[in-house]
Order: C-alpha cells, then sequence, then structure tokens
C-alpha cells in the first residue's frame, strides 16, 4: 500500500494479493495487529532508533476471511 491505513485495510489488501497472486488458494486468512510504539528517551532526548513498547495504548488487530468470489468478512478488535 503507498498509503497510511487501517489493520483492516491491510488485512484486506494482503488477502487480495495472495488470492490473485496465487490461483490454487481458494480461500485466505489474515491476521494484522497494529501495536503501538513509543521512542526511546535517552538523557531527555529522542533516540535515533530506539523504541519500546507501549501497552498503555492498546493493540488494534484485524481478521479476514476473503473466499475467492466473495466480498471479505472483517472483524476487528482493540485491547488493552
Amino acid at each position: 500500500m503507498e498509503k497510511p491505513c487501517s489493520p483492516e485495510e491491510y488485512a484486506v489488501a494482503i488477502a487480495a494479493h495472495f488470492l490473485k497472486t496465487y490461483k490454487h488458494l481458494s480461500k485466505v486468512t489474515t491476521t494484522v495487529e497494529l501495536k503501538p510504539w513509543t521512542r526511546v528517551k535517552l538523557d531527555g532526548k529522542d533516540h535515533a532508533h530506539g523504541f519500546v513498547l507501549d501497552p498503555s495504548n492498546g493493540i488494534h488487530s484485524a481478521v479476514v476471511v476473503h473466499e475467492r468470489n466473495k466480498d471479505p468478512e472483517v472483524s476487528s478488535k482493540c485491547t488493552g
């Protein structure tokens, strides 16, 4: 995908890609999780490439079940 998107949109795109690319597949299930990462501060400054998982913001997840020639079934939840 060329732009930021939701876990739901990304899971649908991945499922569609597999069904388009692999003709022998009849059904695809994809799971995507968006986890909140926070930049590490070192001596009061943002670290250039250090991050830590921030579970206080929860995890946004999506599951897509896509059967060939049918609309995808999308479910999602937020935890934490």
